[in-house]
């Protein structure tokens, strides 16, 4: 005779006195890097007058934004026409493939809090080879925030007409 159990009787069967049932811990981890992304925003001096007496003076911004927790320090690097080395590197701009430059200088704000106004006092530097960073705190969150940087050309600069670039990287620095 056919003997037919139903899947109840079966399950009770298997989880009887003959079965175990072990247990072990998995740690979990993971480590949050301090990073920062940033954004630099055009330096546009518009026309410049090498006649002119008064020096030409705008300001933009770079935004930077960072994981919480990371501080940073924002750099400006020297420019790819700069002349001279480290600290008394200057700043230029030039007119395509030409001899002709016009140098200008890149300041910090006047203090290291978010949208602090320019004073045109401190030069802002790559940090390596010479110059201030600024400093900026610890992120308390990863919002954005933002910070003005002050640019001047000096006054009576001799500049033969053209329109004169120069490119600066700048860099977050944890």
């Amino acid at each position: 005779m056919k003997r037919i159990q139903s899947l109840p009787a079966i399950a009770l069967a298997l989880s009887g006195a003959g079965a175990f049932a072990q247990t072990a811990n998995m740690a979990v981890s993971a480590t949050i890097a301090g990073s920062c992304s940033v954004v630099a925003n055009p330096l546009a001096f518009s026309v410049y007058d090498p006649l002119s007496a008064t020096a030409l003076t705008v300001q933009t911004t770079a935004v930077i934004t960072c994981t919480t927790g990371a501080g940073a320090s924002l750099a400006m690097g020297i420019g790819a026409n700069s002349t001279g080395t480290g600290a008394t590197a200057q700043r230029r701009m030039r007119v395509g493939a030409t001899a002709n430059y016009v140098s200008y200088n890149i300041y910090q704000p006047s203090g290291t809090a978010e949208g602090a106004a320019c004073a045109y006092t401190t030069p802002w530097g790559n940090g390596t080879t010479g110059g201030n960073t600024l400093a900026i705190g610890v992120a308390p969150t990863p919002t954005s925030r933002t910070y003005n940087v002050c640019g001047e050309i000096p006054a009576l600069q001799a500049a033969a007409v053209g329109s004169y670039v120069d490119t600066v990287v700048v860099t977050a620095n944890l």
